[in-house]
């Protein structure tokens, strides 16, 4: 049973009211403009409708409306991209919708791709940028009949399998060159390999993800399982290719999951590096050395089992090293600017004398028991991630300047900071002997028994309980009462 409630401008408010409600004629622009950026779309929607075709307010709105957009259906992030109907676009097309589209987003998706190509050739070359998001078989023709002046991004999947089943007795299509500019590529690699010539000048951006059927997991156990046989290992192998491109030196991000680390050289410009499951112990990380620029780096699934000798970047804000098979974090020094870690699934099973950095976002989950006594939380930290098994939060203290919490509990004992604003619980108990503080913005619940929630929590805008255990008892079995 599932139940979900959100305190927001709802899509069904009468535009009239809403209008009133803002009072635009005594807005600056600046501040409407900002407001648009996190209305609905389908209140956006109805003020395009209502607002004279004149009005300067208008323009914002149809500029957040329609100034980025996407063919994507599916799409559920509105951040980047907002989405448009067919008859949207053809409206943007035709100008009856008078507005410059800045960048679109093209998802290759069914057999209409080539002949939606023609129809809005004109159109689509207009466009200052766009992204295109499908097969390579998708971008070549996208390719032969579209100039690529404006493409600046490229998520493709590359897939040995289609390139015989498609492509029988045919000439295989490489995926060899790209646009001239180009800002980001993102390439998804199936049982097969690509060889780039001459990457842009322009390109900032890298993402290249092997799969090949393989859990990252694997990375772990690859050869390390004391009943393994190397001469059977059926993991053999299983990593990408060696990285042979030449990797322009202004790049500034680049994500490898998958792949061999051998033969790789780093930008020295990179500002966020990802090496996911490529097989990278401590030695490596060394050898490599990290750009002194990164400010994020993922290192998830890898062998590391060490951090001891290991001197992060100094400008390091963010660091990911979920399943690493790290023994111990006591010798560890994070860099001083570090406000982001993640050291969740590892060896270890506490965190006495671990000295943490003045962090402010803490991840720790973990399967097997673990403690955290001794462990000297910075006071700073304001989101912390706690799924321990069994673990006993009745003496446990949550630092006041918490502002998001995510734990399990066996019971309700637990004292909530009073400022906190956030909380996602995993609570097998009634969820109405929690006592929450009047500060509470969100409250997501897992397999709680409720019946009835009825705390007066005037900040409450959202509400999702999940997974609820019915209370056979009661005579109003399966209702809430929300606030």
């Amino acid at each position: 049973m599932t139940y979900s409630f959100k305190n927001v401008i709802p899509s069904t408010l009468s535009p009239v009211i809403l209008v009133q409600i803002m009072d635009l004629q005594k807005l600056p622009m600046e501040v409407f403009a900002q407001i648009l950026s996190y209305l609905p779309l389908d209140t956006l929607r109805n003020l395009y409708d209502i607002l004279e075709f004149s009005n300067e307010w208008k323009a914002l709105v149809v500029a957040e409306l329609y100034g980025h957009i996407s063919t994507d259906p599916e799409r559920q992030d509105e951040k980047r991209f907002r989405v448009v109907s067919p008859t949207e676009f053809h409206r943007l097309a035709s100008g009856r919708i008078n507005v410059q589209v800045q960048h679109l987003e093209i998802i290759e998706e069914d057999s209409h791709f080539e002949e939606f190509l023609k129809f809005y050739r004109s159109f689509l070359e207009r466009i200052p940028k766009i992204t295109f998001s499908g097969d390579e078989f998708g971008y070549n023709t996208y390719d032969s009949l579209i100039r690529t002046h404006n493409l600046v991004e490229i998520d493709i999947d590359i897939i040995m399998e289609w390139r015989f089943t498609l492509n029988s007795g045919q000439e295989v299509i490489h995926f060899n060159e790209l646009p001239f500019n180009l800002e980001i590529l993102t390439v998804y690699l199936v049982d097969s390999d690509i060889t780039l010539k001459e990457l842009p000048e322009t390109i900032k951006s890298i993402s290249v993800i092997w799969k090949n059927g393989y859990s990252l997991s694997d990375i772990i156990t690859d050869g390390n399982s004391e009943d393994s046989d190397d001469s059977d290992n059926e993991h053999e192998g299983f990593r990408g290719t060696v990285l042979d491109w030449e990797l322009p030196d202004n790049l500034l991000r680049l994500s490898l999951s998958l792949f061999s680390k051998e033969g790789l050289k780093l930008p020295r410009r990179l500002t966020h590096l990802s090496l996911r499951a490529c097989g990278i112990e401590a030695m490596d990380i060394i050898e490599l050395k990290l750009p002194k620029s990164l400010k994020e780096l993922e290192l998830d699934n890898n062998p590391i089992k060490d951090l001891s000798g290991v001197t992060f970047p100094p400008l390091l804000e963010i660091l990911l090293l979920e399943n690493c098979g790290i023994e111990s974090l006591t010798f560890t020094k994070f860099p001083e600017l570090l406000k982001s870690l993640n050291i969740s699934h590892n060896s270890f099973q506490g965190l006495k004398n671990v000295t943490f950095p003045k962090l402010k976002v803490l991840n720790i989950w973990s399967p097997e028991p673990f403690s955290l006594s001794n462990v000297s939380f910075p006071e700073t930290i304001e989101r912390l991630k706690v799924r321990l098994p069994n673990f006993e939060w009745k003496d446990a203290y949550l630092l006041a300047n918490l502002k998001a919490l995510d734990v399990s509990l066996d019971e309700g004992s637990l004292v909530f900071p009073s400022d906190l604003e956030e909380l996602t619980l995993r609570f097998d108990k009634k969820v109405c002997s929690l006592k929450l503080p009047q500060s509470i913005q969100r409250v997501s619940v897992y397999k709680g028994e409720v019946r009835i929630f009825e705390q007066d929590l005037y900040s409450l805008q959202e509400l999702c309980l999940e997974n609820l255990n019915q209370n056979a008892e009661s005579d109003e079995e399966g209702k809430v009462r929300v606030p």
